[in-house]
């Protein structure tokens, strides 16, 4: 009897609180604009590094904002490949995984890289998406039926999305202050 007060109280006091909020889905294929906070380099990040964005634009459905700008989202980098002297292309693979609002609403996130702004050092690569889009194939082939495809899509989306490309025989290097945008690649749900 006890544990059922206890548990009646805890109920009570989340729902007072505003813990049981309302939730609407941001859709998959939803445009984030983002700012990188930190500098990131195949010269001297490593596999496991974290890092985070955050959201310059808010991004709406109808009315109401559903990311607002200053949104924190975290990744870590899945792939590096250093650039050798004077031959090679570096890589750095990134993966974004939370995302945070300002009220503190945290979320899993799987997004792609879907284009790059230039520098003001013209020193930023190229950005290319597809983990998501190759997990599918490989789920696909290796599968026999289209639900293979979509658990592909979703592996695909999570290990790493976004490989950033530099010119031969240059690091890859991506400013603090660098701004992208990310496509969402599974949809997501945010409190209204």
């Amino acid at each position: 009897m006890r544990r059922i007060t206890y548990l009646a109280l805890a109920v009570i006091t989340l729902a007072a609180c505003g813990q049981t909020r309302e939730l609407t889905e941001v859709p998959a294929g939803t445009v984030l604009d983002v700012r990188f906070d930190q500098t990131l380099t195949s010269s001297s990040n490593s596999v496991g590094d974290d890092f985070s964005v955050r959201t310059t634009e808010p991004v709406q459905i109808g009315d109401s904002t559903v990311i607002p700008a200053g949104s924190k989202i975290t990744g870590s980098v899945t792939d590096v490949k250093r650039a050798k002297r004077g031959a090679g292309n570096a890589r750095l693979t990134l993966a974004f995984q939370e995302i945070t609002l300002p009220d503190g609403y945290s979320s899993t996130l799987v997004a792609t890289v879907s284009e790059h702004s230039a520098s003001k050092k013209k020193r930023n690569a190229a950005i290319i998406g597809g983990s998501a889009a190759g997990g599918a194939l490989l789920g696909g082939l290796l599968g026999k039926d289209t639900q293979d495809a979509v658990i592909g899509t979703v592996v695909g989306g999570a290990i790493g999305t976004g490989v950033v490309m530099s010119k031969e025989g240059e690091q890859v290097q991506i400013p603090a202050g660098s701004e992208t945008t990310i496509r969402l690649d599974a949809p997501l749900k945010v409190p209204v």
